[in-house]
């Protein structure tokens, strides 16, 4: 027998205490220990329940080359190579959103390699670089399941992300969509009128 419950039953033959009552007693103080480990709400979990991120086939696929899917493959890799399967969609996704937006080029490649917008692509060693492995390979697979029409429901309008572990100056809270993996995204940028219409 637990050593709390044989104390309380000696102590309930001084103050005439019943069985019931002891049981009674017991319970509660089970479940006051219960509730005192309760763990508080993460609010990147409300952000990922509210807007339910799932996977959905579309019929909106792309064209697409094997240089563009070249170029696909090496964003997927290199931003997300590590993240699980949600994770490398989603950026994929973005990737999708600003080719159909337009303004950072016609073709994947080119939004890509825009500018100052993925950081890897500012490394002429990982630019040239040749991968292979696993997350190579699921990255591949990720690259042409969205050009044959995979998306990130509820992820259609996010054009900015960034690590979760950096503080860039032009996130925008009141844009946020959702994090995913080790990645938030948001709508918009602060000081950017770039953004995705309803579609």
């Amino acid at each position: 027998m637990n050593l709390f419950i044989r104390v309380i039953l000696a102590g309930s033959m001084v103050v005439g205490l019943s069985l019931a009552s002891i049981i009674h007693y017991v319970t509660e103080h089970k479940q006051q220990k219960r509730v005192a480990k309760v763990e508080p709400v993460n609010i990147d979990d409300l952000y990922s329940l509210r807007n339910q991120v799932k996977l959905s086939q579309s019929n909106r696929k792309i064209p697409f080359t094997k240089k563009e899917m070249l170029c696909m493959t090496k964003n997927i890799f290199f931003e997300a190579g590590t993240e699980d399967v949600m994770g490398k969609y989603a950026v994929a996704q973005v990737v999708v959103n600003r080719l159909e937006l337009g303004h950072w080029g016609d073709t994947v490649c080119k939004v890509v390699y825009s500018k100052d917008q993925f950081s890897w692509t500012k490394s002429r060693k990982l630019r040239n670089s040749k991968v292979e492995g696993k997350n190579w390979e699921d990255s591949y697979k990720v690259a042409l399941a969205v050009f044959d029409g995979m998306r990130v429901r509820n992820l259609e309008k996010a054009l900015f992300y960034h690590a979760d572990y950096v503080n860039p100056f032009w996130k925008d809270p009141g844009s946020r969509i959702a994090k995913i993996g080790r990645h938030i995204f948001y709508e918009k940028a602060q000081g950017s009128w770039l953004e995705v219409e309803d579609r």
